[in-house]
């Protein structure tokens, strides 16, 4: 995984994994509130305060009141947050593909594989006891943050 590690120093060298994985959770769930955050990632809300005001001050999120109920606090990344993710994506796409030019087609296929084997076998792991936060979980929340949005009146659309 040197080459997945090399691109988060490159491009995110100042951020800690755990930074990365909340900015990754908030770009996949716009909106989600600091209460969901620390639960998806694991940890006391307190912590993920902190971790929010890292980042916040850093210009890559910005926290609002939620404006369904204003004591809720909304996540969002910011442009900034929003294009260090992208350049991250990038460079790490970049520097697989430089090294997938390299294998034989033979190797590929045998990757190709592995990868399969892999995430059989790790599917059924995640299922009986999962570590990190599941898709569907992600999708439910992103699902509730837009019905919430679409159920507000015209004037509480209002920036």
């Amino acid at each position: 995984m040197g080459v997945w590690h090399q691109a988060r120093r490159a491009v995110a060298g100042h951020l800690s994994p755990v930074q990365l994985d909340a900015m990754e959770i908030v770009a996949d769930v716009p909106g989600i509130t600091l209460g969901q955050l620390a639960e998806e990632l694991q940890m006391l809300p307190s912590s993920a305060s902190r971790l929010c005001g890292r980042l916040e001050t850093a210009s890559l999120l910005r926290r609002a009141p939620g404006r369904a109920d204003r004591r809720r606090i909304a996540l969002h990344l910011t442009a900034d947050g929003t294009d260090l993710l992208n350049d991250l994506r990038r460079r790490r796409s970049t520097d697989l593909q430089a090294v997938l030019e390299h294998m034989t087609g033979e190797e590929r296929d045998r990757l190709q594989n592995g990868l399969d084997a892999f995430a059989r076998h790790a599917g059924r792991r995640v299922r009986a006891r999962p570590r990190r936060p599941a898709a569907a979980r992600l999708t439910r929340l992103h699902s509730a943050n837009a019905a919430e949005r679409t159920a507000r009146s015209p004037a509480d659309r209002l920036p």
